[in-house]
């Protein structure tokens, strides 16, 4: 079993800086990004907060830009360990791999062909 996110890093996963929930779909994730750019912007807060905010706002504008677009949400959540990888092909639990054309293809050890290699996760 892959460690979460959590366990890895004491960093928030991009979901946890959005308040989402990892199943949320694309209207909710761009309503939590609205809410969340409106809360911190550095515009909007005293000078003496304006460097933290500023970091706060590189990263949930760091999020959304991941989340928003399906394939790199769908690479960050294999990666991550936030759904489970199961090979494409059967089913089975399998591991992260990147096909010829450089796109993320769960695969298991049984269907694993060459041409196909590994990403260090």
């Amino acid at each position: 079993m892959q460690p979460t996110v959590s366990e890895v890093s004491s960093e928030p996963n991009h979901y946890e800086i959005l308040g989402i929930h990892v199943q949320s779909n694309p209207a909710a994730i761009r309503q939590a990004w609205k809410l969340a750019a409106w809360d911190h912007h550095p515009d909007l807060k005293p000078e003496e907060q304006r460097q933290v905010e500023t970091e706060h706002m590189r990263r949930v504008n760091e999020a959304y830009q991941v989340l928003s677009n399906p394939t790199r949400r769908r690479r960050y959540d294999l990666e991550h360990g936030l759904i489970p990888a199961k090979c494409g092909n059967c089913g089975k639990p399998g591991s992260l791999r990147l096909d010829e054309r450089g796109q993320t293809v769960p695969v298991c050890p049984a269907c694993f062909r060459p041409g196909v290699r590994v990403i260090a996760l």
